[in-house]
């Protein structure tokens, strides 16, 4: 038994030793006499340009009237919307495209932004530039909404006989300037 107390009374003093030591450091972190180094770390973030589209009309519809055959078009203004966004200073771009084999003809669609940034467009399988924005540096990142108006001539090409429902698929693309 008391060879267990000289064991623990033997701990006691090492612990307290250690815990002396220990009180013996600076609040710099080292202990006496010996002096601190520091290094540096550089932290880089890489934002690329970004710009994407948000709440795009799925689908859109014309019903054509005797009168609009009389004129041989049909147009509506504000028929397609969404919402674009980008981080770019320099704003971005949208694009638009028709099908390659549609039913409703390219060349008889014409694509016009309501805003006046870009004039009437008729369509083709190539993406051509349908609205463009530039944006103040301190609104980043900017988000605007698009409107576009779409016409249809050449209603005479389309009859109620056969195939009553002609279709094309506009593909818009949202690019950074």
């Amino acid at each position: 038994m008391k060879q267990i107390r000289k064991q623990i009374a033997g701990l006691s003093i090492a612990i307290g030793a250690l815990v002396a030591v220990a009180g013996a450091a600076q609040a710099d972190g080292t202990s006496d006499g010996s002096t601190a180094a520091s290094g540096d770390t550089l932290v880089t973030m890489t934002v690329p340009k970004f710009a994407e589209v948000q709440g795009a009309t799925g689908s859109v519809g014309f019903t054509v009237t005797s009168a609009d055959y009389a004129a041989d078009f049909k147009s509506n203004a504000n028929l397609i919307g969404f919402k674009v966004r980008t981080n770019s200073t320099a704003g971005l771009t949208v694009k638009v495209k028709g099908a390659a084999s549609p039913t409703l003809l390219n060349g008889d669609i014409v694509v016009s932004s309501d805003d006046g940034s870009t004039s009437a467009l008729t369509l083709g399988t190539t993406a051509a530039t349908i609205w463009t924005n530039g944006v103040n540096i301190d609104e980043l990142p900017v988000a605007n909404n698009v409107n576009l108006g779409v016409r249809i001539n050449n209603l005479h090409r389309y009859t109620s006989t056969g195939a009553s429902t002609y279709t094309n698929t506009l593909t818009f693309t949202v690019l950074p300037n």
